[in-house]
């Protein structure tokens, strides 16, 4: 249950950068399609949150609109400050993040 939540969250992210983008909503699974060479179908399964979602399909969004992914995978802003530890759990893959993380340099985990 808990990734068809996620997917979801993904996608309202999605749909919010694209709206920002003044990209109309009728147009969001078409755009996402051409953005991630996948067909109009996988696209549209995407932005309902029924499929799931890859890092390298995140990164690639982020990309063509010119955004942070932590835009797509963060939390909304809480007490934290910039620079606040995250990590993002993804299946077997676990990335550690910090928000804003392109102005801040890499750090290794020591745990």
């Amino acid at each position: 249950m808990q990734h068809a939540q996620d997917n979801l969250l993904v996608a309202n992210r999605v749909a919010q950068l694209m709206e920002r983008h003044q990209i109309p909503r009728q147009k969001h699974a078409g755009t996402l399609a051409k953005t991630l060479g996948l067909s109009f179908a996988q696209a549209h399964r995407k932005m309902r949150g029924q499929s799931n979602w890859t890092f390298i399909e995140l990164k690639q969004i982020a990309n063509a609109f010119d955004a942070s992914i932590t835009v797509l995978v963060d939390s909304p802003p809480s007490d934290r400050q910039p620079g606040t530890p995250a990590l993002l759990v993804g299946g077997m893959a676990h990335l550690f993040a910090r928000e804003r993380a392109s102005r801040y340099p890499a750090r290794r985990r020591t745990d």
